[in-house]
């Protein structure tokens, strides 16, 4: 499932084990906004949403279609306070990939969504994708919202 940046939708992973959200952003100028956080809630309607803490994601800053497939190899990089923003690079390509566990969730008190959050992109543009991984059961399909 794909959406623009900043109106990225809630997943459900009730029937799942992991989530990866992958980011792709075009600069065009001098980059402002796109602080990503992550949010947990109890349905796809968003109930109860509460932030999701996680602390490492993979990037590659300058990608370019011309680049050999090592060049474009991702870099596991830790992220503080749960956050983190889109460089303010201009003309370049981004990458950033996220993975949710389905057990990091706060599944005690009946959380088993999550939406990537970020502030509106200016100059740039850009996309993210839902991918979830490892059905609990046959038959498993996605709910978002």
């Amino acid at each position: 499932m794909s959406s623009d940046w900043t109106g990225a939708t809630w997943v459900s992973l009730k029937g799942w084990r992991k989530l990866i959200i992958v980011c792709d952003a075009l600069t065009t100028g001098t980059v402002s906004g796109g602080v990503v956080t992550l949010n947990q809630a109890t349905d796809v309607a968003a109930s109860g949403a509460q932030a999701l803490g996680f602390k490492r994601r993979k990037v590659n800053v300058g990608l370019t279609t011309a680049q050999t497939e090592a060049a474009q190899a991702l870099t596991e990089t830790t992220v503080t306070s749960d956050t983190w923003t889109i460089p303010s690079t201009t003309g370049k390509r981004y990458r950033s990939i996220m993975e949710v566990d389905s057990d990091k969730l706060d599944v005690a008190g009946g959380f088993d969504c999550v939406r990537f959050v970020s502030t509106a992109l200016v100059n740039a543009t850009g996309v993210v994708n839902y991918i979830l991984v490892g059905a609990r059961y046959d038959g498993a399909t996605a709910m978002i919202d």
